[in-house]
């Protein structure tokens, strides 16, 4: 399953507006966690909000009728690891990062829920993003938290362990110490969820 994205115009303003914004409140926090280039970390809000609008047209466009992103700029005090995305039974939890030969995603290991307590309604969505314009946004697979800790203990262990991150990774790691996402079977199934 690869689905892809062509954002408008309208659509990468309003996500750079949103990026730049969120950035003003949230850079400290942003550095504590070991994240000083300002820059990067507003691109990646810039590309993860944009992949979220991917996720909202590709759920609505199957009449899951989806939540839409929220655009709201929060204090960090506020902010929270609520999915992105919802719909009356599911929650959808986005992940973006660059489009490359063996993209990863990047979860806080001690805090998030999607780890920690994951729930049954909560599903993942991997994205990679283009670096040309206008930004093309490819979901690759959706699959519930649930799945990947059960299937995947090993994953959370020992990676990213400065900074408490660990990463889920599309063709495993290099030193093959966990299983390749792109292998995992797409666990989201349309018809579990065509009543919501």
């Amino acid at each position: 399953m690869v689905t892809i994205y062509t954002a408008t115009n309208e659509i990468m303003d309003a996500c750079l507006d949103f990026a730049k914004k969120s950035g003003q409140s949230n850079d400290g926090m942003y550095a504590r966690r070991g994240q000083t280039d300002t820059m990067k970390t507003m691109m990646d809000r810039y590309y993860g909000k944009i992949a979220e609008w991917a996720t909202y047209d590709y759920l609505t466009r199957l009449k899951l009728h989806p939540t839409k992103p929220d655009m709201k700029i929060y204090d960090v005090k506020d902010k929270s690891f609520d999915a992105d995305i919802q719909n009356a039974h599911n929650d959808f939890h986005v992940k973006c990062c660059k489009e490359e030969e063996n993209p990863s995603w990047v979860f806080q290991r001690d805090s998030d829920p999607l780890i920690t307590a994951p729930d049954e309604m909560d599903y993942i969505v991997v994205t990679v993003h283009s670096v040309e314009f206008p930004v093309q946004i490819q979901i690759l697979k959706v699959f519930k938290a649930v799945d990947v800790v059960d299937f995947y203990d090993d994953l959370f262990n020992e990676q990213y362990t400065k900074d408490g991150k660990t990463a889920l990774y599309w063709n495993g790691r290099v030193d093959g110490k966990n299983k390749k996402i792109s292998e995992l079977e797409n666990a989201f199934q349309w018809k579990h969820m065509i009543n919501s």
